[in-house]
C-alpha cells in the first residue's frame, strides 16, 4: 500500500478508531462509571476532532475515491458537526462550501451530503436540500445503475436498502417542514 492511499484511508480510520474507542468504553461489561468520565469521552472527541483538522486538504474536502466523489468529506463534516463543532468554523465551513458544489450522482454521497446540510444550515440549503430528496425519490422509485432502489417509497412504508437515504429524509423532515412525502 502506497503512503498516498494510506492517508487517502486516515480519516475512516480514524472515525473506527473513536468508534471502537467509546464503544469499548460504554459497552464494555467491566467499564464502570468510575472507570470513564465525561472529560474522558471529551479528550476522545476532541483527539477525532483535531485528527480530523489534520487530515482536511486545502479545498475543503477529505480527498476522494473516484467513484463517489465528496463522500468521505461529507461523512467527516457529519462526524464534526456530530462533535459540536459549529458551522461557523473556518474549517467545516471551507468542507460544506465544497459539498455544495456536487451534484448529485451516488445514493451513498447524496444521503451524507444531505445529513450534513440539514445538520449545519437548513434555512441556507433549503434549495440543495430539496433537490438531493428530490433525487433520492427519483432513484428509488424508477432505480438506476446508480442509485438503484435505494432510499425510501413513500405513502406505503417500505424502506428500501440505503439507510442513509432514509435518515437523511427523516433529518430534513424532522428539521423543515419543507419535504411531504
Amino acid at each position: 500500500m502506497t503512503r498516498s492511499q494510506r492517508s487517502g484511508n486516515a480519516p475512516w480510520i480514524a472515525l473506527g478508531v473513536l468508534l471502537t474507542v467509546l464503544t469499548m468504553a460504554f459497552c464494555s461489561p467491566s467499564a464502570t462509571a468510575a472507570d470513564l468520565t465525561a472529560s474522558d469521552v471529551q479528550r476522545a472527541i476532541d483527539g477525532g476532532v483535531e485528527f480530523l483538522r489534520r487530515q482536511q486538504l486545502r479545498n475543503g474536502s477529505w480527498g476522494d475515491y473516484s467513484a463517489y466523489t465528496g463522500g468521505k468529506t461529507a461523512l467527516c463534516a457529519l462526524a464534526m458537526l456530530s462533535c459540536g463543532v459549529p458551522k461557523e468554523d473556518p474549517q467545516l465551513a471551507l468542507a460544506i462550501e465544497y459539498l455544495r458544489k456536487i451534484p448529485p450522482q451516488y445514493t451513498y454521497v447524496v444521503s451524507l451530503q444531505t445529513m450534513v446540510f440539514c445538520a449545519a444550515d437548513p434555512e441556507r440549503d433549503k434549495e440543495l436540500i430539496i433537490r438531493n430528496v428530490r433525487w433520492l425519490e427519483r432513484m428509488q422509485n424508477h432505480g438506476s445503475q446508480r442509485g438503484g432502489k435505494r432510499g425510501i417509497q413513500c405513502q406505503s412504508g417500505r424502506l428500501g436498502k440505503s439507510n442513509q437515504a432514509l435518515a437523511a429524509r427523516s433529518d430534513c423532515q424532522r428539521r423543515m417542514a419543507i419535504l411531504p412525502c
